[in-house]
């Protein structure tokens, strides 16, 4: 349903956004008697990988201005807490599966993220020819984006890039380009909402500054983060 909905010239962005707030709706309807945090993962995963093939698709045919659009959005699924009731943002979407989790501990599959194997083996797309390096750098750019827009002292990214467990061309590694290079850097400049680069610059450091100051962000270095792509040094450092 939603590639119908991209897969055509007249994009209606909202009709996206309403098959989201459904899709959400779905996934997290607990009902009126006992449930588990585990329950309706399949729909979950289904919510958070429609999401992600979303923003490639869009990536893909260059409509940039739609995935801003659906990162700045705020959400209103039905009120079934008080969490949801006053809106929430695409990143906050995020699940983590606990049922692939302790599917992977219980058979000792060993797997960095069974929930990124799954993304894998079904990441061809034939009819766009979307394949798992456009996924992963959707993936990355869910993050990238929400950072970029939203992130403040002790306000954080909810969305984890579950595919940049793949570390040879994951979705980072591709969007490097568009950071260190000047001339490279006018074909995504708009995903940003800038006018040249010297405004990116200095959202860029601002970022860079809360990331150092950030007790939690030094202890986990791991976690993925548009100030993990390349250093100040390495920014615009190539035209």
């Amino acid at each position: 349903m939603t590639l119908k909905m991209i897969d055509k010239n007249n994009i209606e962005v909202e009709d996206i956004v309403s098959l989201f707030e459904e899709t959400y709706n779905v996934a997290y309807d607990v009902g009126n008697g006992i449930f588990y945090t585990s329950q309706n993962d399949s729909c979950k995963f289904l919510l958070q990988e429609m999401i992600i093939y979303t923003v490639a698709i869009l990536y893909k045919k260059r409509h940039f201005e739609e995935i801003v659009h659906l990162i700045k959005t705020t959400y209103f699924p039905r009120a079934i807490d008080q969490y949801t009731r006053n809106g929430i943002r695409l990143d906050e979407f995020y699940y983590t599966l606990e049922s692939l989790e302790a599917r992977n501990k219980r058979l000792k599959l060993n797997r960095r993220s069974l929930q990124a194997d799954i993304i894998l083996q079904r990441a061809f797309v034939k009819d766009i020819n979307l394949d798992f390096s456009d996924i992963q750098l959707a993936d990355c750019l869910i993050l990238v984006l929400t950072e970029w827009f939203y992130r403040k002292e002790n306000n954080y990214a909810y969305w984890y890039p579950v595919t940049s467990v793949y570390a040879q061309n994951n979705g980072f590694l591709k969007f490097r380009k568009y950071l260190i290079s000047i001339s490279r850097f006018k074909f995504v400049q708009n995903l940003f909402e800038v006018n040249n680069e010297k405004e990116f610059v200095l959202r860029y450091n601002e970022l860079f500054s809360i990331f150092e100051n950030d007790k939690n962000a030094r202890i986990y270095r791991s976690t993925p983060s548009i100030c993990s792509i390349v250093s100040t040094d390495e920014l615009f450092s190539k035209e």
